[in-house]
């Protein structure tokens, strides 16, 4: 047990900070601490089996207001999932800022705590969030946390990447193709500030800057197997089209079909009373190794694939891996 600030305590924490902290059972326990949080006060943070969480404590001296002089809203984020963090960062020693609001009542009731709190060692969990206006979509999020204690916070982030490590499902390497024309012209530099979460996350990125048409089909028309094998996910950086041409270089290199058909040849096909050329969802495109074959998909699915599956499936891993239109 180890005493935080002003009486708080700190629980769950090994002496040997770079240790993993693990029950009996396996599972890691959990944690709990005093921080302050930038730019909101002081909160008592709790790391659990999903993720993060953290209140904002209150102080009876300043009769039911938050530390710092900030309520604990429901607006205000107090939480946040491992699988929606994408790193952990120490901060070195430097100024944690008071909030925003309510600063002139902070200082009133804590003038003392924050001229001798201000400066501490700090750490920054970056991560994803939704947008309250619009849930669909997702930006970017960083909590900075700051502690007096230098081993408390490295031993916090030691045992938050230890975490972020046993997520299985995230990403190590990525194969990234770039339409650098795309978005009125902007494609490269879309990339050049996405590639910084990718940097930050220690995910290993080769990029391929397409030079005219058809060339993210070439490559991975061409593309063998066993490369493919080093790759967790592919990433196009550009329009709806942009994303067509990569995937169907990646299938049709593989399956021995032919290209799907445009909505006025399926209208003429039914019209006509003739079949469409895309197999139908009972016929099997035969392959004697999905391993081989398929070396991006999941092994969960043993099933010999037909066309309509294997563009399901790579659908998935590429919005899994962080697909960028």
């Amino acid at each position: 047990m180890e005493e935080g600030h002003e009486g708080c305590s700190f629980s769950g924490l090994d002496d040997d900070s770079g240790g993993s902290n693990v029950d009996r059972d396996g599972e890691l326990s959990v944690m709990s601490g005093c921080f302050f949080l930038d730019l909101a006060g002081e909160v008592l943070l709790s790391r659990n089996q999903d993720g993060l969480s953290w209140k904002f404590l209150d102080s009876s001296d300043c009769e039911g207001t938050a530390c710092l002089g900030i309520r604990n809203s429901e607006n205000v984020k107090t939480d946040i999932k491992f699988s929606d963090i994408y790193a952990v960062e120490f901060a070195n020693y430097g100024l944690v800022h008071s909030p925003k609001l309510g600063l002139g009542h902070a200082k009133e009731c804590f003038r003392e705590r924050l001229l001798n709190t201000r400066e501490m060692y700090r750490f920054t969990v970056h991560g994803f969030q939704s947008s309250p206006k619009e849930p669909c979509l997702w930006k970017l999020a960083a909590f900075t946390f700051g502690h007096m204690d230098l081993q408390t916070c490295q031993s916090w982030i030691d045992q938050l990447n230890y975490s972020l490590i046993k997520e299985i499902e995230r990403p190590r390497n990525l194969l990234v193709f770039v339409h650098p024309k795309s978005g009125k012209g902007n494609g490269s530099k879309i990339w050049e500030t996405v590639s910084k979460i990718f940097n930050r996350a220690k995910v290993n990125t080769k990029v391929v800057v397409t030079e005219r048409a058809g060339h993210a089909f070439d490559v991975m028309a061409s593309i063998q197997n066993n490369e493919l094998h080093l790759y967790d996910g592919i990433i196009a950086v550009g329009g709806d089209g942009f994303f067509n041409e990569v995937l169907n270089g990646y299938l049709l290199s593989r399956l021995k079909v032919p290209l799907p058909p445009s909505p006025s040849d399926s209208f003429n096909s039914v019209q006509s009373g003739g079949s469409s050329s895309v197999p139908e969802s009972g016929d099997a495109v035969h392959e004697t190794d999905q391993k081989e074959h398929f070396p991006l998909l999941s092994d969960s699915n043993q099933e010999v694939m037909n066309f309509s599956m294997c563009l399901n499936q790579l659908s998935h891993l590429c919005s899994r891996a962080g697909t960028v239109s």
